[in-house]
């Protein structure tokens, strides 16, 4: 039914040029729009769905029916803490949130590999907190309002091995900046590694984490 079941143009697209995935936009918009008037669209920003790329989509015109998404996992030496798959996953010092990431101490003693994602994203000498998240969000929510249309964030969560109170303060400083700015949003994710439930014990495995989630 056109009441609950959304097209998402694409997961994560990643175009070398944004125009490339403006013009996919309006090509898969008009033939949608052909077949499915009432529907639903979601659609996403280039480049993994990132923050900082939504304020170069062009969406159709005329169109209300359609819900803006974007992703957001930062800082990722917070939210990916061991994360084998990522370069900060290597980073085994501790994490200070709010305030500065990475003390001077644990910078030193991490290897040269480390120290250059470290470097680049300015863990230590940058503070984070939930005015960074307000700022970093400030494109997409100006997008939003440009365009008269609901904001989602399709993305956001904190890897299991991560220390859960960091975790709880994170998802806190998130949930605050969404009802501030009326953004919709999905967790990632339901089970497996970034999740809160046990499908096969059929039960939380962490119940503070949902609290969290679905404080009004």
């Amino acid at each position: 039914s056109n009441d609950s079941v959304a097209y998402e143009f694409m997961n994560e697209p990643v175009a070398e040029d944004h125009e490339q995935w403006n013009a996919l936009i309006a090509k898969v918009h008009k033939a949608l729009r052909e077949r499915e008037p009432q529907r639903t669209l979601v659609i996403g920003s280039n480049m993994w769905q990132s923050y900082g790329t939504i304020k170069y989509l062009k969406v159709p015109e005329g169109d209300k029916n359609i819900i803006l998404s974007f992703h957001y996992y930062n800082p990722m030496i917070l939210t990916h803490y061991g994360a084998w798959w990522t370069p900060i996953g290597k980073y085994t010092g501790k994490v200070n949130y709010p305030g500065i990431l990475v003390s001077k101490e644990d910078y030193e003693a991490s290897n040269d590999t480390v120290k250059a994602v470290i470097d680049e994203n300015k863990f230590t000498t940058e503070e984070w907190n939930i005015d960074r998240i307000r700022a970093d969000f400030a494109d997409a929510i100006a997008a939003a309002k440009k365009y008269g249309l609901q904001l989602f964030c399709g993305e956001w969560g904190v890897y299991e091995p991560v220390d859960r109170e960091l975790a709880y303060k994170w998802t806190k400083d998130m949930m605050t900046v969404f009802k501030e700015n009326n953004i919709a949003w999905t967790t990632w994710c339901y089970d497996a590694d970034f999740g809160f439930w046990d499908q096969k014990k059929h039960d939380f495995k962490d119940k503070p984490l949902v609290d969290l989630l679905m404080e009004k």
